[in-house]
């Protein structure tokens, strides 16, 4: 945390019996450092000494893999995820539908989502971002929609991501609906919801409420 990982690895080398928690702060500080396959080194050697990574750890290892793109690791890594129970953990299954997306494996992202009991804001929202990024606006608003439907309210991030899978597609009308809930939450001021509001209208050619947006941001 202090910035010397040449003294963190001296300090861990020296230890003769290296516990868990010696492991998984070490694979932190290599993720922190952004030495990702050294960190997935480490995960590999647990596996070998029979040292079972905890939730924190496996959260760090998940980061890794997104870090350098690499399915082949992310894979492995969710498959023991899967064989030690933790995949149904909130945080875990959130970051592993991350780690999918940023591998643009949507069908992965959408298994891990769908298999949730209990999704929260950042799971829809990690779903939604990800289908927005890769021009699958429709999938994204059905997706807005439903969260609504289970009783999950949208936070700012993921107002912006149905905004702008509205504004791609032309859906002018659910954009103003959209609209209406941005009011509702007390959200219509903040800059980034503003201009992506404009940015909306004016690509659903509804000019006058852009300029609208535009004239009443102080």
């Amino acid at each position: 945390k202090c910035g010397s990982l040449e003294d963190a690895c001296k300090v861990f080398e020296n230890f003769s019996h290296k516990s868990m928690v010696s492991m998984g702060a070490m694979v932190a500080a290599y993720v922190h450092h952004e030495h990702n396959m050294c960190a997935l080194k480490l995960f590999y050697k647990m596996q070998e000494i029979n040292l079972n990574p905890d939730k924190v750890t496996c959260l760090c290892l998940l980061r890794a893999c997104s870090n350098i793109h690499s399915s082949i690791h992310g894979k492995v890594l969710h498959d023991y995820l899967v064989r030690n129970s933790m995949e149904s953990d909130i945080m875990v299954a959130n970051t592993l539908m991350s780690m999918y997306c940023k591998y643009r494996t949507m069908n992965e992202a959408r298994y891990v989502f769908n298999t949730l009991k209990n999704r929260d804001v950042v799971s829809f929202g990690v779903m939604i971002a990800g289908y927005v990024q890769q021009g699958h606006s429709l999938i994204s608003y059905e997706l807005f929609l439903k969260m609504q439907t289970e009783g999950v309210k949208p936070d700012k991030v993921v107002f912006l991501c149905a905004l702008k899978s509205c504004g791609s597609t032309g859906m002018v009308d659910h954009g103003k609906s959209i609209h209406e809930q941005i009011v509702n939450f007390g959200l219509e001021f903040d800059i980034a919801i503003s201009n992506a509001l404009i940015d909306m209208y004016g690509k659903c050619g509804g000019l006058q409420e852009a300029k609208a947006i535009c004239d009443g941001l102080p």
